[in-house]
């Protein structure tokens, strides 16, 4: 669920670095392959409408997620899952 071209807010995850901590920790942010550009906002409905506006949803359906949830039991689906991770985050605004 990460942008694939354009972060559409500042904050907006766009990554995700998995390994042990000390690995992950070295990483320099600076060193992070990512290119920031700063955009002009589309601060109100007017200037999103308006002739030669950018699009913010370029490629994208008008719908957030598309799927079939399954419901169950869930201990069981983890016990017998051949792998379980966990991860926790934190996001600095």
């Amino acid at each position: 669920m990460f942008p694939k071209d354009e972060a559409l807010y500042r904050g907006e995850a766009v990554a995700a670095v998995v390994g042990e901590a000390e690995s992950v920790e070295a990483i320099e942010v600076a060193d992070f392959p990512i290119i920031w550009e700063q955009l002009p906002p589309l601060s109100d409905i007017d200037a999103a409408l308006a002739a030669g506006a950018r699009l913010i949803h370029r490629n994208r359906l008008r719908i957030f997620w598309c799927g079939t949830c399954v419901r169950g039991d869930v201990e069981t689906a983890l016990a017998s899952a051949e792998v379980v991770a966990e991860a926790s985050t934190k996001r600095d605004l």
